[in-house]
């Protein structure tokens, strides 16, 4: 399946999330921007231990457990993704997991 519909920090995303992404897109005739996808375990410490304290583990997830380490998540820059609801992302085999992050989206 051709993926062009999502364009930004795609590369080591799992090929099934950008074919998701992708059909998700091309049926809403729009674009899917990237923001942030892959993530080292170093980056995510990074984020780890730039947020405070009593958001850890909240709105930031420990360093070896965030789908973005594995390429099965990505934070979507597009606006018109961000107001899509979980029950057509599931069609897609997608969901927002955590109603506080809008942008961000994993396979289901």
């Amino acid at each position: 399946m051709d993926t062009g519909a999502v364009s930004g920090d795609t590369e080591g995303l799992a090929d099934t999330l950008l074919q998701r992404l992708a059909a998700l897109a091309t049926d809403y005739g729009n674009q899917i921007a990237i923001g942030s996808g892959l993530r080292t375990y170093d980056e995510q410490q990074s984020i780890w231990d730039s947020t405070p304290e009593a958001d850890r583990g909240i709105t930031v997830a420990r360093p070896g457990t965030s789908r973005h380490e594995s390429g099965l998540a990505a934070d979507v820059d597009s606006e018109w993704f961000r107001a899509i609801a979980n029950d057509v992302l599931a069609k897609y085999g997608l969901v927002k997991p955590m109603d506080y992050e809008n942008w961000h989206v994993q396979l289901a």
